[in-house]
């Protein structure tokens, strides 16, 4: 058994043992007490855990970590109740399909490569970035309010953003997705909009402005009307083999694009 996660509660650390079976059992019996701690002081790494006989599929007694959550390949744990307080939050690869009482995230959230269908119990605000993409989600409904960061939902089976955050400070990634409309878009990004890869025929429901670079390339666009009205960065709308240069046109008339209009690859 390869023992990833050496400082796991309070600083306590399991040393190696001769004894295979009698390791095992040290370990099985110190998991059973950091389960039924309420509050956890340090940094908690729950990674490639397997204990033989180990049967709780939640975090049991657990309301508070006074640090930092990662779950990776772990089969086990389907649930982060009765958690209700943490401060970033890593999961990846496991089961966990409900994430506890928590309401807010002081820091990032990250639960890509789950196979998640639903973010219904996630946090409402997020103060850092939060990650859903690689999953299999056909709806944002339940994703955070309001993330002070990054949001990205990319390579799921989206068809539409309704329920996506109404505020994003930074970055938003929907690229990759099914998305045949972008309603349900903040009016606002203040960083890069990404929808680049989808079925777009049209740019409706886009945000008003984005303080980035605005990427809609490979897409099926066939006009460029409702595009956001002001972009810092640059536009690129490539790979949309139905636009014309009077497409492009009235964009520059219409919009104020503060970099490049990128449409046609050399």
């Amino acid at each position: 058994m390869k023992l990833k996660y050496l400082k796991t509660f309070e600083g306590y650390k399991l040393e190696p043992h001769k004894n295979y079976k009698e390791r095992e059992e040290i370990y099985k019996q110190k998991f059973i007490k950091l389960f039924n701690t309420e509050i956890i002081n340090g940094n908690l790494n729950l990674s490639n855990l397997k204990i033989k006989d180990f049967h709780y599929t939640d975090l049991h007694k657990i309301k508070e970590i006074n640090g930092d959550l990662t779950i990776e390949n772990n089969t086990f744990l389907n649930s982060l109740f009765p958690l209700e307080k943490v401060n970033n939050v890593h999961i990846y690869n496991s089961n966990i399909k409900d994430f506890g009482n928590i309401k807010k995230i002081n820091g990032n959230f990250d639960c890509s490569y789950n196979q998640l269908t639903s973010l219904e119990s996630v946090p409402n605000e997020v103060t850092g970035n939060f990650y859903c993409y690689n999953n299999q989600l056909t709806s944002l409904k339940g994703a955070p309010k309001k993330v002070t960061g990054d949001f990205s939902c990319s390579y799921n089976q989206l068809t539409s953003l309704e329920g996506a955050p109404n505020e994003v400070t930074r970055y938003f990634y929907c690229n990759n997705n099914q998305l045949i409309s972008l309603e349900g878009a903040p009016n606002e990004v203040n960083g890069d909009f990404y929808c680049n890869n989808n079925q777009l025929t049209s740019l409706e429901g886009s945000p008003k402005e984005v303080n980035g670079n605005f990427n809609c390339y490979n897409n099926q666009l066939t006009s460029l009307e409702d595009a956001p009205k002001k972009v810092t960065g640059n536009f690129s709308c490539y790979n949309n083999p139905a636009l014309t240069e009077k497409d492009i046109e009235w964009l520059k008339q219409n919009c104020n694009i503060k970099g490049k209009i990128i449409w046609k690859i050399k």
